[in-house]
């Protein structure tokens, strides 16, 4: 299934608690926010690329629009993203305690989608 920015976004949110309609301001810092936490995940991603045997990404997706499609793997889409886009907008909001759980859940889901990438070896005795 192809995301939109839109989508993350209403997961993002679905995963705060909140309502959209009630925080216009996340709205606001989404895109930037979101094109940072696709910054700090393009090393997942390329991972998660290897393993499908799709051609790694050199620099991260930039979106400008909310009706782009996020070109990541819906395992970083659906678990990784949306703890990382809610953190920092926790953060600008001084939810300092939801901040900190979305970073823990971020910071395990990001090791979760590392994943081992087996190369062969070339026995030399």
């Amino acid at each position: 299934m192809a995301y939109t920015a839109q989508d993350v976004f209403d997961l993002t949110i679905g995963l705060m608690n909140d309502d959209a309609n009630n925080s216009p301001s996340f709205k606001t810092f989404f895109l930037p926010t979101l094109n940072t936490i696709l910054g700090e995940t393009l090393e997942q991603e390329n991972n998660l690329r290897s393993r499908d045997g799709m051609e790694e990404l050199k620099t991260a997706p930039f979106l400008t629009d909310m009706k782009e499609e996020v070109p990541s793997p819906e395992e970083l889409i659906r678990t990784v993203i949306p703890y990382g886009v809610g953190m920092i907008l926790f953060l600008g909001d001084d939810e300092m305690e939801r901040a900190t759980f979305f970073s823990t859940k971020y910071g395990e889901n990001k090791d979760n989608a590392s994943v081992a990438i087996y190369v062969g070896t070339e026995d030399v005795f």
